[in-house]
């Protein structure tokens, strides 16, 4: 993820994303697996990366804790069905 402030932007890559070269790498099919099985934990996360994501004072402690469980899920379903 690379963050400005609360504003962030989340992607798969195999290598630090840090100018449109290595952008252009990121694995857009994964992301689009991983905001499905977000979503299917209850997170929406846009379906395509790059793409914002904005923290505010709306969000508590809870709110996030639970975003990051949900996307490590996530991650690890996507881990399984990728050993199947």
């Amino acid at each position: 993820c690379s963050r400005v402030g609360s504003i962030l932007s989340c992607y798969l890559a195999s290598e630090p994303v840090i100018d449109s070269a290595s952008l252009a790498r990121v694995d857009a099919a994964g992301w689009e697996r991983f905001a499905r099985a977000a979503r299917d934990g209850g997170v929406l996360l846009p379906a395509h990366s790059p793409a914002a994501l904005y923290l505010s004072h709306a969000h508590g402690v809870k709110d996030v804790e639970q975003v990051l469980a949900t996307m490590e899920a996530a991650l690890k379903r996507m881990l399984k069905e990728d050993e199947a």
